[in-house]
């Protein structure tokens, strides 16, 4: 749903013809016949392209079936709730959903054309603070809703790469890379960093518990020229601890400000000390941006809960969740490669300050704007 001439292609494409159940969703929506569709990346097969009566399609099927008691994809389970509450409509802006299989694992979206992520953007120097507190105000408002009389929503999916916290599963060990290999050393071989990131996601949470994207980072949210905002792939949503979601986007800035900070260096830095300059810089623009972005939330998560107050120990929790989206992107980067970049372990060590020391991240990241 993104600029798709840009997206990355599969290395060994899907035929779209070999998905009976995406065909019979396309038939029954009458949007005519998709021409060439390209096939993006992605953990599930999607496709982009015209048809043959002129509408431009995003196309994606949902490889596994919902396991019990779920019988529908989480995705389903979100536009259920988006039409049953006006309030989310009016300020949770997704792509048009044009269909949908009965069980949501086939999901048909109008493109957005010329309409860049918001990490894009970030990279470019174009995110604007202003669109960041809209974009706060749409998450404050999703965590906000109430649930106890729409579709039944269930907890949302796993947090990505948690399977790297506790003890790790013997039989996904041969199908890391190397560099995963080392990312795993580093954060089990540091004792007070794994066991804050097992507690985090293993532990009960003491936060305040709503409806959640489950995967908010700033490649899932769309932005057009006159700044309006989408946000996309909703295929982990559920219940859980709001603190996930705020605390993955707000990583995702500090992660993506700081990356492109570095890379402004060049590939000859000039030094430690440039290195160091660099990462300062990432981290004020980081923090601009992720300001603007509690502020939205704090105004909308109050004006749809005054009596339900924010506290510290929540602001903490999101800045945990901010760290371990370092850890996150660590072993996600490591992915096929044979080593670690040096961004990468310095975001890592970044992460593992704010594991270790959130009430630090909340002064310096002033936290404490959305805390009663």
């Amino acid at each position: 749903m993104t600029d798709w001439v840009e997206a990355p292609l599969r290395y060994a494409a899907e035929d779209l013809d070999d998905y009976l159940d995406v065909r019979e969703v396309l038939t029954a929506a009458a949007v005519g016949t998709m021409v060439d569709p390209i096939q993006l990346g992605g953990r599930n097969p999607n496709w982009v392209s015209r048809t043959t009566k002129g509408h431009s399609l995003f196309v994606k099927y949902e490889t596994t079936a919902p396991p019990a008691p779920r019988t529908c994809s989480r995705a389903k389970t979100f536009h259920d709730l988006l039409d049953a509450d006006d309030r989310l409509r009016r300020n949770i802006s997704t792509p048009t959903l044009r269909a949908m299989s009965e069980d949501g694992r086939v999901q048909v979206y109008d493109v957005v054309p010329q309409s860049p992520t918001a990490q894009q953007r970030l990279v470019e120097r174009t995110l604007h603070p202003r669109t960041m507190y809209r974009i706060g105000q749409s998450v404050g408002v999703l965590h906000a809703a109430r649930i106890d009389t729409a579709p039944a929503v269930h907890p949302a999916g796993a947090m990505p790469s948690s399977f790297a916290v506790g003890d790790v599963d013997d039989a996904i060990v041969p199908g890391l890379s190397a560099a995963q290999l080392v990312a795993l050393r580093l954060l089990h071989g540091d004792r007070a960093l794994h066991t804050a990131a097992t507690r985090l996601l293993s532990d009960p949470s003491p936060t305040p518990s709503g409806p959640l994207h489950g995967d908010l980072r700033l490649d899932q949210i769309l932005i057009s020229d006159d700044e309006h905002h989408w946000i996309i792939d909703w295929e982990e949503f559920g219940t859980g601890p709001t603190a996930r979601d705020l605390g993955s986007l707000i990583g995702d800035i500090v992660n993506t400000s700081v990356i492109a900070s570095l890379c402004s260096l060049g590939s000859d830095p000039s030094g430690r000390e440039a290195h160091e300059t660099a990462v300062r810089t990432g981290l004020e623009n980081a923090k601009t941006l992720a300001k603007e972005l509690c502020s939205g939330y704090q105004e909308a998560w109050c004006r749809t809960r005054p009596r339900r107050l924010l506290d510290r120990v929540w602001a903490a929790e999101i800045s945990r969740f901010a760290g371990w989206h370092q850890l996150d992107r660590l072993l996600a980067n490591a992915a096929g490669v044979v080593t670690l970049t040096a961004q990468s372990r310095a975001l890592a060590g970044i992460g593992r300050a704010l594991l270790l020391d959130p009430d630090a991240f909340i002064e310096e990241f002033e936290l404490d704007r959305i805390t009663a």
